[in-house]
């Protein structure tokens, strides 16, 4: 099968999965109102990293890497919408902020060099993986996280791995080894079973339940 084949089949699965992306959250939150666990700073990260890969995909000239972006923006808008109003955790959210900012000066510095944005896109799925990861390990009650969420994301950043490889784009090479060890680790803490007795620690935060003693 030819590269160009390849690319193709490559980028259509990419489309389809980024229109996912964040979907399984939204439903689970609509399901269940649920958002413990749940970072409204990350989808928020996501968000505006996926608006900024839109525009870096324009001038890259790569149109299926545009509409992936594209795709993933509906799923991703609705769950940031979604999380705000049933009140998710704002922890964090000052780092949306702080984000936005470094974007814009590092988006004005590619007149001179695409260095730093060229870095910043690739590691920019930290800001959504960072937050999540955080939160779902230091949080007790995980009810709120959608493993469907990040098991599209961990098989789309493997589609990104296969498809960045092939067209040479070193910055989806990055993002793709970020988003998927970011996946790992909160598929990990979902599938964590060792607990007290009590039941209500998280496993990366100081632990203040007492054991029932029988009487």
């Amino acid at each position: 099968m030819s590269t160009d084949v390849l690319r193709i089949v490559f980028g259509t699965a990419m489309v389809v999965l980024a229109s996912l992306y964040a979907l399984p959250q939204w439903l689970r939150v609509r399901r269940t109102g649920s958002v413990e666990g749940v970072s409204l700073a990350a989808t928020s990260n996501a968000f505006i990293s996926c608006t900024a890969w839109v525009i870096y995909a324009v001038v890259l000239g790569d149109v299926w890497v545009l509409l992936t972006c594209i795709a993933a923006l509906p799923s991703l808008g609705a769950t940031t919408w979604i999380l705000a109003r049933n009140h998710a955790s704002r922890d964090g959210m000052a780092t949306t902020w702080v984000w936005t900012a470094i974007l814009v000066i590092a988006g004005a510095a590619a007149h001179w060099t695409t260095t730093p944005i060229d870095l910043l896109l690739g590691a920019a799925i930290l800001w959504y993986v960072a937050p999540a990861g955080i939160m779902a390990w230091t949080n007790a009650d995980v009810s709120g996280i959608s493993a469907g969420a990040w098991l599209v994301l961990l098989s789309d950043a493997v589609l990104w791995l296969l498809y960045s490889l092939l067209a040479g784009i070193v910055t989806g090479i990055l993002y793709a080894v970020f988003a998927g060890g970011g996946a790992l680790v909160v598929l990990a803490r979902l599938a964590w079973r060792w607990g007290p007795s009590c039941g209500v620690c998280a496993p990366l935060a100081a632990c203040t339940c007492t054991p029932v003693t029988a009487t």
